[in-house]
This record gives C-alpha cells, sequence and structure tokens, in this order.
C-alpha cells in the first residue's frame, strides 16, 4: 500500500501523469506548434481532403511543439489509434507528425496501406524531401514536399520511387551496391542449383527474401521486382527438375533386378550404384519511419 501511495505522490508532484494528452483531431491539418503559414495551410487542407474524397485514404498532419518526455514512435501510434484513422475496413490512414523541440518526425503508416507506403518509403521521403528543408527551418516547403510524396506513393506513382532512390542514394553508391549484391546473387544462385534437398530449399528463400527486400533499394522499385520474379521462375524451375531427375533415378532402382530373361531379351539394367538427384476503422502496428533534423 505504501508504494502505490509513493506512485501516486510522485505522479503529482511531477505533474505530468500518464505522458502528453492525445490532441482533439480537427481536421487533415492540426498545426498545434504553429509552424505553417496560413496559405499552406490552406493549400494541404485542400490537396488532403481532396485526395481523401478521391480515394478515401486519410492522410492527416500534426504538428506540436514538444513530446514532453514521450517516445516519439509510441505517442505516434497511439496518437493514430485514439483518431482511428483510415476507413475501418481498410485501414488507410497516415499520420505525420512534427515534433519542433525535439527536431523529430515520423510518418506512421495504417496496415492497410503498409503494401504500397513501406517504411523504406517513408524513411527516403523524410531524408530527402522534409529534412533538407527542417534544417533551414522552412516547415512550410518539408511538410508540403513530404505530403505531396506520401500522396504520389499512395497513387500508385511508380516514378516517386525512382526519384527518392536517386536523391537518397548517388550514383557511385548504386554502382557499387548493385555490383556486390549481382556478385553475390550470381553465388548463391549457383550454389542452389547445384544442391539440393533442405539446403536448397533453405538457401534459395534465403535469396529470395534478400532481392525482394533489397534489390529495390538498388535498381529501383520496377527493375528490382523483375529480377525477384525471373529468380523466382529460374528457383522453381529448378527444383521442378530436381524433383523430377529424382523420381526417374528412383524408378529406375526399383525396375532394376525385377525384369524378365530369356530369349536374348533384358527388361532392366540388372545395376544400380545407388546415385541420382535429390530436392526439395483502421489500425496501425507500427509501420513506418522516424527521422529528425
Amino acid at each position: 500500500m505504501k508504494y502505490c501511495f509513493l506512485f501516486i505522490f510522485i505522479v503529482l508532484k511531477t505533474g505530468k501523469g500518464f505522458g502528453l494528452d492525445v490532441p482533439f483531431l480537427s481536421g487533415n491539418v492540426n498545426d498545434l506548434a504553429g509552424i505553417i503559414s496560413p496559405a499552406n495551410y490552406d493549400t494541404l487542407t485542400r490537396i488532403l481532403i481532396n485526395h481523401e474524397k478521391k480515394t478515401s485514404d486519410q492522410v492527416v498532419i500534426l504538428t506540436l511543439p514538444s513530446l514532453e518526455g514521450e517516445n516519439l514512435e509510441d505517442f505516434t501510434n497511439r496518437v493514430f489509434n485514439t483518431w482511428r484513422l483510415g476507413q475501418k475496413d481498410k485501414n488507410n490512414g497516415v499520420l505525420m507528425l512534427v515534433a519542433v523541440a525535439e527536431r523529430k518526425l515520423r510518418i506512421e503508416v495504417g496496415y492497410g496501406l503498409e503494401p504500397m507506403l513501406t517504411d523504406y518509403h517513408c524513411a527516403q521521403i523524410i531524408r530527402s524531401r522534409m529534412v533538407p528543408a527542417f534544417r533551414q527551418r522552412d516547415f512550410d516547403t518539408g511538410i508540403k514536399a513530404g505530403t505531396r510524396a506520401v500522396m504520389r506513393i499512395l497513387a500508385g506513382d511508380e516514378e516517386i520511387k525512382d526519384e527518392l532512390l536517386k536523391e537518397n542514394y548517388p550514383v557511385w553508391a548504386r554502382v557499387i551496391m548493385g555490383t556486390f549484391f549481382s556478385a553475390l546473387i550470381i553465388f548463391l544462385l549457383f550454389s542452389i542449383l547445384g544442391s539440393g534437398g533442405f539446403y536448397s530449399w533453405f538457401l534459395g528463400l534465403f535469396l529470395m527474401a534478400l532481392i525482394w527486400f533489397m534489390l529495390p533499394g538498388i535498381f529501383g522499385d520496377k527493375a528490382g521486382k523483375i529480377i525477384f520474379w525471373v529468380y523466382v521462375c529460374i528457383f522453381l524451375g529448378d527444383q521442378f527438375y530436381t524433383l523430377i531427375q529424382r523420381l526417374r533415378g528412383k524408378y529406375r532402382r526399383n525396375g532394376s533386378g525385377s525384369g524378365r530373361s530369356g530369349g536374348g531379351i533384358s527388361w532392366g539394367s540388372g545395376y544400380s550404384d545407388g546415385s541420382g538427384y535429390s530436392g526439395g476503422g483502421g489500425y496501425s502496428g507500427g509501420g513506418g519511419s522516424s527521422g529528425s533534423w
């Protein structure tokens, strides 16, 4: 009991209770920090309302003077789920939160939009479109650029993904990474084609995941997906071929020695060395990305 009173005393003494309260949702743009100019406020509100009417995707902006000791990721997720952003049956909400005192920002994405607006894309938007402007204290430009990039990705604009890739990785970096991962893929692919059984499947699925998560960030989203599906076809074709050869080898072994002889005719080879092939109201769960300037 004394510990309970001690806890209440500490809470009352600090005056912070259970942390920063979730603010009231007043619209698509909630500028509590007062960093957005009136003209930009009206522009952002208009384009976000129009986007929501066309797609039902609900993109909301929140700026705060300070997090008051709150963890950025936890508080953003709490705001998102308290406001219940996005349609209930689609979970298609996005929250862009800016904390001025801590110089931090985050893009929180609902479950339904995570396949389109990935953590990788959010991180790229923050690094290349928002942080450079924020460092110059130009919040209008940074917030507008980040918002437009988010909406372009949600609209299925493939060009924005390539633009973000070029902005975040210079040509020399992409050449080095591309050469390294190409060599690694070729090495692992030959290892897979020359092996069989559990090892083949394990290595193949590992390489499949590597291509899916890494290559779009090096070669671009479209090229990365093309390489992924080419690899899947080669891998599954090799596994199917290995399985056919294994079944044929098993059939030969089972048939040897059981043939019929006589009159100079022999069925079956009479010999097997045992060789052959072997083979095998919306919610967010924390998806998004954070950054600082």
